[in-house]
This record gives C-alpha cells, sequence and structure tokens, in this order.
C-alpha cells in the first residue's frame, strides 16, 4: 500500500507518464518521493484511480522541454486522492507545472520553485482547503516571459484556498480567480520578487 522512491529518474518518455501512482484496484496510499526526478515526459508525475492519499514529495526536479513546453505537458498532476504535500520541488520548462484537480481536501506545497512553464500552478474546481506557503514562480529567462504566463490560477468551484507564496517574477498574470469560493492571498507585482 505505500512506496518509497528515492532518487529514481525518469526521462524521454515523451507521450506518457514518468511515474505513475494508479490505485486501481484498491488504494495506492501514502507513497513517498525523495529526489525523484522526470524529464522530458507528457506527465512527471500522475496519480489515478481509487485513493492514492497521503503523498509526500520531498526535493525532486522536473525538467520539460526547456524554454518551449510541449503542448500539455504537466510536471506533476495530482488528479486523484487526497492530502498531496510538495516539499522543494523544482519544475522547468512544462506547460503546467503543478496541476491539482482530485476531488479532494487537504493539498498542501511548501518552499518549491518553477520556471518558465505557461501556467504554474492550477487548483480544480473540486479541490477544497488547498494551502501554499513559499515558493517561486519565475519566467525571467524566457525571451518574453510576461507573454500569456499564468503564476497560478484557480478554477470556480475550488474552496478554501490559502496562498501564501514568496515570489511571483515576469509573470503575464500572477493570480486568476475564476471566482473560487473563500480565497485568500495577498497582492502581488509581477516584475519583481516581493
Amino acid at each position: 500500500e505505500s512506496c518509497i522512491y528515492q532518487d529514481v529518474t525518469c526521462a524521454d518518455f515523451i507521450g506518457g507518464t514518468g511515474l505513475l501512482i494508479d490505485g486501481l484496484s484498491g488504494n495506492a496510499q501514502y507513497h513517498v518521493c525523495r529526489n525523484f526526478s522526470a524529464g522530458n515526459c507528457a506527465n512527471g508525475l500522475k496519480t489515478q484511480g481509487l485513493g492514492p492519499n497521503g503523498l509526500r514529495m520531498f526535493g525532486g526536479y522536473f525538467s520539460g522541454n526547456t524554454t518551449t513546453p510541449a503542448a500539455g505537458s504537466i510536471a506533476v498532476n495530482i488528479t486523484t486522492g487526497d492530502t498531496s504535500r510538495i516539499f522543494g520541488t523544482l519544475v522547468q520548462g512544462y506547460e503546467t507545472a503543478y496541476y491539482l484537480s482530485a476531488t479532494a481536501v487537504g493539498h498542501e506545497m511548501y518552499g518549491w520553485r518553477s520556471e518558465f512553464c505557461n501556467l504554474h500552478v492550477r487548483i480544480g474546481s473540486t479541490v477544497h482547503r488547498f494551502k501554499m506557503v513559499g515558493g517561486l514562480m519565475d519566467n525571467s529567462i524566457l525571451g518574453n516571459p510576461g507573454s500569456g504566463s499564468v503564476g497560478i490560477q484557480i478554477d470556480s468551484g475550488a474552496q478554501n484556498v490559502q496562498l501564501d507564496p514568496c515570489d511571483i517574477v515576469s509573470m503575464g498574470t500572477a493570480i486568476v480567480n475564476n471566482a473560487g469560493s473563500q480565497v485568500t492571498y495577498p497582492t502581488y507585482s509581477t516584475t519583481a520578487p516581493f
């Protein structure tokens, strides 16, 4: 039911997934990823199936298609499960760095970093009680960094979202709230660290 992935790298699954945590026939709970890395995969890490709850990610590096993210690519794609925790993970060059869409509660992110992504964090419409502390979203390396990029997108229906990121740099739009309820976040400039 639980598994530890330590210092594992998956690369070049251009049309596939680096690591799929799938609770298809039962629970796939309490997985731990320590310095797990995925490079140039359509999905770096993805959860699906029944109850992949309690995923913990410590460090790790998801390297997409450098400064030209592949269309539809997602580094960390949490589609099912609850209470995932992301600590200090780095993502570069994916269309979406982190997408939390699970119909679940209690996802949290701490001190992570994402660079040259079109959408850095997307909080899906069925997510409840999401918390973000620290972290950096930076598109300053891109030739036209502000053009169309979004730091954080909150979908309509998301509830109890608490955002306190440290830096949102060189972004077209810092935060887009599409009518999520009970959302709290500070006001940000998109051109300089805070």
